[in-house]
């Protein structure tokens, strides 16, 4: 959770109530297909990888996911399909809110009704015992709530990062088209105003950010009720985006590649639970995985794990004949990849 936000209580959220904690499928969404998105899911956390991923058995499939930090094997976990597109997975929690409160909130257009709405409502839905109660700020029930609410849709690129195939063959361009793609995404448009400000980042650069074209959505939402709901959803989606990731420590992105290739992508960052130290630098560990559904391939994943010096990379092929094809090229994408990152990379292939 978010801690240190609720000034006014001097009380971190996490010590009151968990919002909803995201986890990473690592594998295509239809797995999830044959569950029911009403009712809560039991799983058992079975296997802890090399990699840092698990090995999950939810409502009697096996299935492997990236979990929140603190995670053990053994764990029985309860766990929700998401709203997404495909959809996902969060760890069920208890709310703090009513439903009447959530409801009131989804169905208010803009920011400043949520906060009212919130401010309005009776703190009896906050947990109380006979020698104490716990009182939450106006602004700490609004990020509370945006947690609890369905996941905002990825940051997406509006338009093809790459213009054609063959510039994937251009790896260091490539690789700067998808940095731009996160850095511009507006996840981290706060932190870049203030670099900003001290002369590290030029205005150029925070003005392509989704926040930047705010101002002309809001002025336009004064005579167009239709520009209203759309710059209030903006508004909604940019915080929640935020906020998910912030908590989660997953920044979720989902575009084409280039033209007719679709990738999703997840980064991911652990540094340690509440039950040890937090890492240092060196043993920070990231972690990104790529899916694609390609014409020849299929279907094929790749997980990069990065914790220090060591890098590993796992790919993915639901086709036995896919897979091994790519172990075939192994050597040259091993090659490539310590010319990369400077590093030496272990790879394996799964089927």
């Amino acid at each position: 959770m978010i801690e240190g936000l609720d000034s006014a209580a001097r009380t971190p959220l996490a010590s009151v109530a968990g919002a909803s904690k995201s986890v990473v499928l690592l594998g295509p969404a239809e797995a999830l297909s044959h569950l029911s998105s009403t009712t809560e899911l039991k799983a058992q956390v079975l296997s802890q990888l090399a990699d840092g991923s698990f090995e999950v058995d939810l409502a009697g499939s096996r299935l492997h996911m990236l979990l929140p930090a603190g995670s053990q094997v053994g764990d029985n976990l309860a766990m929700r399909l998401t709203n997404s597109t495909p959809p996902g997975l969060s760890l069920s929690t208890p709310g703090m809110l009513t439903a009447e409160t959530k409801s009131a909130a989804t169905n208010s257009t803009a920011a400043t009704a949520l906060a009212a709405s919130l401010a309005a409502s009776s703190t009896s839905a906050l947990p109380t015992s006979a020698s104490s109660r716990t009182t939450l700020s106006d602004a700490s029930r609004l990020i509370n709530l945006l947690l609890q609410l369905p996941s905002a849709a990825p940051p997406a690129a509006s338009e093809p990062v790459l213009t054609h195939a063959d510039l994937l063959a251009d790896s260091s361009s490539t690789a700067a088209a998808l940095q731009q793609q996160i850095t511009q995404s507006g996840v981290f448009y706060e932190s870049h105003l203030a670099q900003w400000a001290t002369g590290q980042k030029p205005l150029h650069e925070v003005l392509q950010e989704p926040q930047a074209h705010l101002p002309s959505l809001a002025a336009t939402a004064w005579s167009d009720s239709a520009a209203t709901d759309s710059a209030d959803h903006s508004i909604r989606s940019l915080v929640q985006q935020q906020l998910q990731t912030l908590d989660d420590q997953t920044l979720r992105w989902r575009g084409d590649i280039f033209p007719g290739q679709a990738l999703e992508w997840d980064i991911r960052r652990e540094r340690g639970t509440a039950k040890a130290p937090k890492a240092g630098p060196a043993e920070e560990q990231w972690q990104s995985v790529l899916r694609l559904d390609m014409p020849n391939l299929g279907p094929v994943q790749a997980l990069l794990t990065l914790r220090g010096q060591t890098l590993q990379l796992r790919l993915q092929a639901p086709d036995a004949a896919v897979a091994t094809a790519l172990s075939a090229a192994t050597p040259t994408l091993s090659a490539a990849l310590a010319q990369a990152a400077g590093m030496p990379a272990m790879i394996t292939v799964q089927s």
